[in-house]
């Protein structure tokens, strides 16, 4: 089973749904949004992890996300809580209380980064540090759940034609080595990749076109 939470209400997760939907045929690949598991709410975390039937693999990949663009100076602590509990708690307490499923049937469980993690464009300091510390959490998740079956890595992103990019300030000519925007494509077959690939945890994988 492969659970896209991020994946209803527009953005990138709805594309990258519709791809993995293709590249898994014979899986049953579910398309997860707010009205099923507010991610923001531990107790709508625990109640869906509770209730979700599951009898093989578990693969999670939360490309949830909020990205509120504002120099330092503007910033609004309103807007910092949001972006940490949605780019960063959210994939705590989906560890935290889909462990008890990880225990009987493994997977995996792929976290969205960004791009902003390891450039920090100008008016995205929250966003990339929420970002940036997926980076510190993969390292710990893959070592505490590698015990239970179950891989975790991080997609650090680059710029897609998807999503939040119309909110960042990109300079005239972005040096991208294969001289395009990524796609939902891209970062499905990044995700299926990880999927298959059983050698392969505590990762963070550059998906960003040779930027």
């Amino acid at each position: 089973m492969i659970l896209i939470f991020g994946a209803v209400t527009g953005g990138l997760g709805q594309p990258l749904h519709q791809q993995v939907c293709g590249l898994f045929e014979q899986q049953v690949v579910m398309a997860i949004g707010r009205q099923h598991c507010d991610v923001e709410s531990e107790a709508s975390i625990k109640l869906f992890f509770e209730t979700i039937l599951c009898y093989g693999p578990l693969h999670v990949i939360n490309a949830t996300g909020v990205s509120i663009s504002a120099m330092i100076h503007k910033t609004e602590v309103g807007d910092i809580g949001r972006m940490l509990r949605v780019n960063l708690v959210s994939n705590i307490l989906m560890l935290k209380h889909a462990r008890e499923l990880y225990k009987q049937h493994g997977g995996t469980f792929t976290m969205i980064g960004s791009i902003a993690a390891s450039h920090g464009p100008a008016g995205t300091a929250v966003y990339a540090a929420s970002k940036a510390a997926l980076q510190g959490l993969v390292k710990v998740a893959s070592k505490e759940f590698a015990r239970i079956n179950t891989r975790v890595n991080v997609i650090e992103l680059g710029y897609t034609m998807h999503g939040m990019i119309g909110q960042v300030r990109l300079p005239m000519e972005i040096p991208i080595q294969l001289g395009r925007l990524g796609n939902s494509r891209d970062l499905a077959h990044a995700c299926k990749f990880l999927i298959d690939c059983e050698y392969m945890t505590g990762a963070i994988v550059k998906v960003n076109g040779g930027l």
